[in-house]
This record gives C-alpha cells, structure tokens and sequence, in this order.
C-alpha cells in the first residue's frame, strides 16, 4: 500500500499524547519495526498519512521509524500487514 506522509499538514489533532500512543490505543497492538517496505529501523514516532489515490481524503496514523517520520510529504510503500488507524478516532483518544 502506498501512502504519503503529511505531517507538517493542518489537521486532525488528538489528546493521546502523541500520534504513537493514538496508533497503539486504537490498534491495540505495538509494533517494534517500521513497516515501510525494506526498513528494519525501530518505530520512533506515530505519523500522519494519506492513502495514495484514495478519494475519500481521510488521514490515518502509521507508526514509522525516526528517518521515515521526518520524510514530510514523501511516498511511502508499506508492507502489506501495516495497520493504518484512523486519526479522527476519538474513541481511543476520548475526544
């Protein structure tokens, strides 16, 4: 799946803490890895992503390494298992 990596962008916030602790609470799950293809860099931080082509617009968090996270605006190519969690979810951040 490719997403692009808008952080930086204006737009949804949440009272998780940070983007990382919203991935986890709503995935209910941890991840050790990043799951951009071919990386083997531990997760660092939470990021905000865009589905390529998808017409919908919505944004979703994806846990990402420290290089990747910093990479605003840029292409990703995820592993097929990577999760993308909605980052309008207040039922795990108790919006």
């Amino acid at each position: 799946m490719r997403v692009q990596n808008v952080n930086g962008k204006h737009g949804p916030t949440c009272s998780c803490g940070s983007w990382l602790e919203h991935w986890m609470a709503t995935a209910r799950r941890r991840v050790a890895f990043c799951p951009v293809r071919g990386c083997f860099e531990p997760v660092a931080a939470g990021a905000r992503v865009q589905k390529e082509g998808a017409p919908d617009g919505r944004w979703y968090v994806v846990p990402l390494c420290k290089q990747h996270d910093a990479r605003a605006g840029a292409a990703l190519e995820l592993i097929d298992s990577a999760l993308l969690v909605p980052a309008d979810d207040g039922e795990s951040c108790g919006r």
